[in-house]
């Protein structure tokens, strides 16, 4: 953040300068030169002399006004260019000085976290000694066991998941995924106990959550460990605690977001046409069946919260903490809406009403709208966002995205 501000103020005080020095050095001489260079192309143009008439003489005082006006620009985008350049060369200076002492680079900017002691409830671990106890045969192929989330700060409610991070080593990432997903099927026909939510994660794609500082980081970062090898303790300590990289922000709104937001939207509106809601359907909602194209919906909601919170400070740990921080920023509704939507999607048939698809659709819309402000107007974005429309609407052969035209195939 430091090298941000002062590139900012170098290119300030560059422009500044660059404005100060036309008006002294540049102003006589750019309004000798536009003048004349202005007479010389309405001779060639005329074909001879220029005579003085007030035509001819508007124009001369229009050409010379336009090459005052770029000679002045000039002046000050080349002004603004050096003084970021020289703000840029200072920094590194002050950088390297920094580090002969021996001081800290350059400070974080504060990340607000929740963080909690994270213990388990007695129900919890007897739960997890239980369910945990299909892995053991398979320990030698796992760096890691985590419990994240509300349960892992004896915070969860009677709709919460267990949610259990499993980090295996390069060579039995298939092996553990497949023997995680033969257990998720056994327990889903036992109906029993707690609902459990697994997470199979390779060693590849967890370097490359810390690396980015990913929110998701944070929830192993701060969870229960149940089993660690040591390969968690060496990438917490590789990568300390900070801001999520730009990079997180780009790579979640390409997989997570633009396709999921412009999908979801479009089929839900289509199913809200076809049934011909209005404001007053489904009042008596006993005799209605909603509208059940929502889980994506309601899903790509929360995770623009994970791009827009963390872009202001702050990274949840929880549900709960989500509508805190939502509450925070934009307000108690919101809150409440959330909050709603959490409740929602934890269930096993996530279907929506239409007064809920009002209430929902507004916050959708921001916080898309919030997420591209986030991101900025790049090249790869609008693409993105392109394609994504593109895919959407069935232009299949404008795709120009090489995953998004595989994903189609």
């Amino acid at each position: 953040m430091l090298r941000i501000e002062m590139l900012k103020k170098g290119r300030n005080i560059g422009a500044l300068v660059g404005g100060v020095a036309y008006l002294v050095f540049g102003l006589l001489p750019a309004f000798y030169v536009s003048s004349h260079a202005t007479l010389l192309l309405l001779s060639r143009l005329l074909g001879g002399p220029v005579e003085s008439e007030l035509l001819l003489r508007i124009l001369t005082i229009a050409g010379t006004l336009f090459g005052l006006f770029l000679s002045g620009s000039l002046f000050i985008v080349l002004g603004a260019v050096s003084g970021t350049l020289i703000a840029y060369s200072l920094y590194h200076v002050q950088e390297f000085l920094r580090t002969l002492r021996g001081e800290v680079a350059e400070e974080k900017p504060p990340l607000i976290i929740n963080r909690r002691a994270n213990r388990l409830s007695e129900e919890i671990k007897r739960e997890l000694d239980n369910e945990l106890a299909f892995l053991k045969p398979h320990l030698q192929g796992i760096h890691g066991i985590v419990v994240i989330g509300s349960a892992a700060y004896n915070l969860n409610e009677s709709t919460s998941d267990i949610d259990i991070v499993i980090i295996t080593r390069e060579d039995s990432f298939d092996r553990i995924r497949d023997v995680v997903f033969e257990h998720e099927i056994d327990i889903s026909l036992k109906a029993e106990g707690m609902k459990k939510e697994f997470i199979v994660l390779g060693p590849e794609y967890t370097e490359e959550l810390f690396r980015l500082s990913s929110p998701f980081s944070f929830s192993i970062r701060y969870g229960r460990v149940l089993w660690d090898d040591g390969y968690l303790a060496g990438i917490m300590k590789r990568y300390q605690a900070s801001p999520p990289m730009p990079a997180y922000y780009f790579k979640t709104f390409y997989e997570y977001i633009a396709v999921q937001y412009y999908g979801s939207l479009t089929k839900l509106e289509r199913d809200v046409k076809e049934k011909g809601c209005s404001i007053s359907c489904c009042d008596d909602r006993k005799d209605c069946e909603g509208h059940k194209s929502a889980e994506m919906f309601l899903k790509v909601i929360l995770r623009m919260l994970y791009i827009t919170l963390p872009a202001h400070g702050y990274i949840p740990l929880t549900k709960r903490d989500l509508v805190s921080y939502v509450e925070r920023i934009y307000g108690r509704d919101w809150a409440d809406t959330i909050e709603e939507i959490i409740n929602l999607s934890r269930l096993s048939h996530q279907t929506i009403y239409y007064d809920q698809y009002l209430r929902f659709k507004p916050v959708a819309t921001a916080l898309f709208r919030e997420t591209l402000e986030i991101l900025g107007r790049k090249a790869e974005v609008i693409r993105v966002l392109r394609d994504a429309a593109n895919m959407v609407r069935g232009n299949y052969n404008k795709i120009q995205d090489r995953a998004f035209k595989e994903c189609v195939l």
